[in-house]
């Protein structure tokens, strides 16, 4: 798979597909990720459906590779509502939020061995 570069978010999405978890105030979400980078992820097939209201809150995102789970902290951004036209994809956009530089490291490492 190759990287994909994204200007606005100034650094290389990956696209890697794992399952995850997703904790905001006290709902728990699941689906599957469709990229994932140092500074977020866009995470789609979300199930219970997403509300509106959750752009802008906190929540612990646990994403399941294949050689290890990981649990990081993070910040919903956007959501995309519904059936969306092409490209888009229905689901959210998160962004990592205060996690420490060696937590990322795993991230990274555990999304590179998916390649």
């Amino acid at each position: 798979m190759s990287p994909i570069e994204d200007d606005k978010r100034g650094g290389e999405r990956k696209p890697i597909k794992v399952e995850y978890e997703l904790v905001i105030g006290g709902q728990h979400l699941a689906g599957s990720t469709i990229t994932i980078s140092q500074g977020g992820a866009f995470l789609a097939d979300v199930t219970p459906d997403l509300s509106p209201d959750n752009v802008s809150e906190l929540g612990q995102l646990t994403l399941q590779f294949p050689a290890a789970s990981i649990t990081l902290n993070c910040l919903i951004i956007y959501a995309h509502l519904g059936k969306q036209p092409e490209p888009f994809a229905s689901g959210m956009g998160i962004e990592f939020n205060e996690n420490s530089a060696e937590k990322i490291a795993e991230l990274m490492r555990l999304a590179d061995l998916m390649e």
